[in-house]
């Protein structure tokens, strides 16, 4: 596969992951509280409401995105292995995310079937 294929791909993953830990985030705290939020920094405004969480989660990733990608773009006439690096750092971001939201999903769903 294209290196820019992988790349749109890993933002496009990127994006929905940022989506559901919104979602999930939500979810627990609605049971649990907001006590096991361990960012203390956005604690405060991100329990205020749910606009707020994804206001915060589109003011940092939309610029952080968009920087990444202009990278990108403007260095495809000198190919270097910093393209494979920042794949390798992009896809190694997504699994350890993918991996800490499936927890929060499954503590979700067996609060939902369980209590």
């Amino acid at each position: 596969m294209d290196m820019e294929v992988q790349f749109r791909l890993l933002l496009f993953y990127q994006i929905a992951l940022q989506a559901i830990d919104c979602w999930t985030t939500y979810q627990l705290a609605g049971y649990y509280g907001w006590e096991g939020e361990l960012n203390l920094i956005v604690k405060s405004f991100i329990s205020a409401s749910v606009y707020h969480m994804i206001a915060l989660k589109l003011f940092v990733v939309i610029p952080a995105l968009w920087a990444y990608t202009w990278l990108w773009d403007s260095g495809d006439e000198y190919y270097d292995w910093r393209h494979d690096w920042a794949l390798y750092i992009m896809f190694s971001f997504n699994c350890f995310a993918t991996g800490l939201i499936v927890h929060n999903m499954i503590m979700y769903f067996l609060y939902i079937y369980i209590a």
